[in-house]
Parts: structure tokens; C-alpha cells; sequence
């Protein structure tokens, strides 16, 4: 194709990394999942569903490779991985609206 003119250009090369981010991400303080639900210390404390919405929250799968749900003590693990890279990284985290109302497309927890 054509090149790019000076000012597509400008664009391209103002355009950092952290600016690509999926369609949905969105403000942690906004979105459910973002944090242990209220009045618990750890992962060990949550129920199924809330781990769901943690882990759905960070576009982590609540699902293993053949399609079962993943056991209680898999999300726990799954969760204690993302909380524990949040903190390390807190930088880098992306978190995702993953509620039906604002993202149809996606389904209930």
C-alpha cells in the first residue's frame, strides 16, 4: 500500500505500548473483581463465584483446556498468581469490564 503521510506518521510514532489496550479495559475502582471482596484477607476466603470474578476481571480463563470448570482450589491458585503479579507489577495491570450490561458480548459470571 501507500506509505503513510507526516501526519499518520506522528500518530503512529506518538502511540506507546500502555496506549493499546483492549477494547474493554477499564478504571480498577469501577469494575467488580478488582480486589478480594470486602471483609476478606485471602483467596482461601472466597467462594467459587467471587474467584470467577476476580479472574474474569483480569481476562483470566475460569475454564481448563477441555472446557470443564476449573475446581475451587485451581481458581485459588489462579487468583493468588494474578494478586500476587498485581502487586509485584502494579504498573502493568490491565483490568477488564467484563459485566453484561456494559460488554454484551460477554456472558455472566
Amino acid at each position: 500500500g501507500a506509505p503513510f503521510t507526516s501526519e499518520q506518521q506522528k500518530k503512529i510514532d506518538a502511540v506507546q505500548p500502555h496506549n493499546i489496550l483492549h477494547n474493554s479495559a477499564a478504571n480498577k475502582e469501577n469494575i467488580n473483581g478488582q480486589s478480594l471482596p470486602e471483609g476478606k484477607t485471602s483467596v482461601e476466603q472466597c467462594q467459587v463465584h467471587e474467584l470467577k470474578t476476580m479472574l474474569l476481571a483480569r481476562s483470566g480463563n475460569v475454564t481448563a483446556s477441555n472446557g470443564a470448570a476449573l475446581a475451587k482450589k485451581d481458581l485459588q491458585k489462579v487468583s493468588r498468581a494474578f494478586l500476587n503479579l498485581e502487586k509485584e507489577n502494579p504498573l502493568y495491570t490491565v483490568h477488564f469490564n467484563r459485566t453484561k450490561k456494559d460488554n454484551g458480548i460477554f456472558s455472566n459470571v
